[in-house]
């Protein structure tokens, strides 16, 4: 059996994926269970929408990523603030993933959290409470 250059790339995609996924779930229940309002902000923040639907079009620094999203009982703020010259993307895998992972890992038991992360730690993350 002779693999396309196509069906090679996407057996690969496939393969690299498929730890961050099965990370994020583990990471993503864990959030839930210490404060699902954390989880509501993550999901509203990184599954950006516009008038087609989803978008996979954070960039950092900008509006968007510094202002931020609220949970659905508006009490915690997911975003990312950032220095970032030339501005940054991050795709919605990486968001999520790296949201649940500070949140399972705070030692906070609401998730609240903040951490660097990009190029030089010129993103800073915040799961933090809506003051």
């Amino acid at each position: 059996m002779k693999l396309t250059p196509l069906a090679t790339t996407l057996l690969l995609l496939t393969f690299t994926t498929l730890p961050i996924l099965a990370d994020d779930y583990q990471d993503a229940v864990k959030c839930a269970q210490k404060d699902p309002a954390s989880n509501s902000a993550i999901q509203a923040f990184c599954f950006k929408r516009n008038a087609q639907g989803i978008t996979d079009n954070i960039h950092v620094p900008s509006p968007y990523a510094s202002q931020g999203r609220r949970s659905t009982n508006g009490k915690t703020r997911a975003s990312i603030k950032g220095t970032c010259n030339p501005p940054q993307w991050v795709p919605i895998t990486y968001c999520n993933s790296q949201f649940h992972q500070m949140c399972a890992q705070s030692p906070r038991r609401n998730g609240w959290d903040r951490r660097n992360y990009g190029r030089r730690g010129c993103q800073e993350w915040r799961l933090e409470r809506v003051r």
